[in-house]
């Protein structure tokens, strides 16, 4: 029992360490083009099927994203029609 808590601890302190390890303030400037919120950007979104309405909700959320953001965005929305 008492490994088990030692394991567990140790399993959260690895998790905290690699969120703060991925979180960096590095210098925004050396990153390039990618972190520029001026720009635009793509944005492709690739759906398991089209024929559900769920994904079409998706689908719909992602069209609309573009109208409210010209210019900022451009969409690529594909999926099969069946499965």
């Amino acid at each position: 029992m008492m490994k088990q808590r030692i394991a567990a601890l140790l399993l959260a302190g690895l998790m905290l360490l690699s969120l703060s390890a991925c979180g960096g303030g590095g210098d925004s400037s050396a990153g390039g083009s990618s972190g520029d919120k001026e720009g635009a950007y793509k944005m492709s979104v690739i759906l398991k099927t089209t024929a559900s309405e769920h994904w079409q909700l998706i689908m719909a959320g992602c069209r609309k994203f573009e109208s409210e953001h010209p210019g900022r965005t451009s969409d690529h929305v594909r999926g099969p029609a069946a499965l």
